[in-house]
């Protein structure tokens, strides 16, 4: 198969990796795989997973998460409110060309409470949050800066600024999240625990918005119909 038509690409990180700390680079996050390589061969073209390390190398930029303390993440959010995914049940709409999917229909809760976010999380269900300020300003304008996406790539720094935010997905063991699409460039720090990606060619090579059809409100899934319409 042709590298163009490759959708993934796997490197493991080695002893000698340095620590994901402030101020971040894409060096130190893609190691052993350098920036210059990724942004010339891979970025926004596959997915490019780096194995092993991931709780240790962070733990200076997410010590809550990094020790597992759900307590500290919601405490400390930058979001006015917690977001709980509760699973409804209902059977997820199957995207054009993709499999059918193994998790089922959410609805998405504000919480304002922590304490209340905390025992829906004891309860089997995944917490959704922004990190704190100070850790999304430095890793957002690192990333802006490293990818250069944006004018000029800083947060708030204009009409024409990157923009982009952090967030910390607290799920539990048997948490599916069905097929669906986003679309900001993502990357993604997995801290503590095991989880399985399922991954396809997106139908949009800019799209304007996600595509999310495990949400049990429609309305979402129309204003998304709508965007790729245009």
């Amino acid at each position: 198969m042709a590298e163009n038509d490759t959708l993934l690409v796997e490197h493991r990180t080695t002893s000698n990796a340095p620590p994901l700390e402030d101020p971040l680079t894409l060096d130190a996050l893609l190691h052993p795989l350098s920036k210059d390589d990724f942004l010339r061969l891979h970025f926004r073209q596959r997915c490019v997973v780096i194995r092993g390390g991931g709780a240790e190398r962070a733990a200076t930029l997410f010590p809550a998460a990094s020790a597992g303390d759900v307590e500290e993440i919601v405490e400390h959010t930058a979001s006015d409110r917690v977001m709980a995914w509760v699973r409804t049940g209902g059977t997820v709409r199957t995207m054009d060309g993709l499999p059918p999917s193994r998790g089922t229909t959410a609805r998405s809760i504000d919480v304002d409470d922590p304490r209340n976010a905390i025992a829906l999380h004891q309860a089997g269900h995944a917490l959704y949050c922004r990190a704190p300020p100070a850790i999304e300003e430095t890793l957002v304008n690192a990333l802006l800066k490293e990818t250069s996406l944006g004018l000029p790539p800083l947060r708030d720094a204009g009409p024409l600024a990157g923009r982009g935010e952090v967030e910390m997905f607290c799920a539990r063991k048997g948490h599916v999240t069905a097929w669906h699409s986003d679309f900001q460039e993502n990357f993604t720090i997995q801290l503590r625990g095991r989880k399985r990606w399922r991954l396809a060619h997106r139908r949009e090579a800019h799209p304007l918005r996600g595509e999310t059809p495990h949400f049990a409100d429609d309305s979402v899934l129309w204003d998304q119909a709508k965007s790729r319409a245009l």
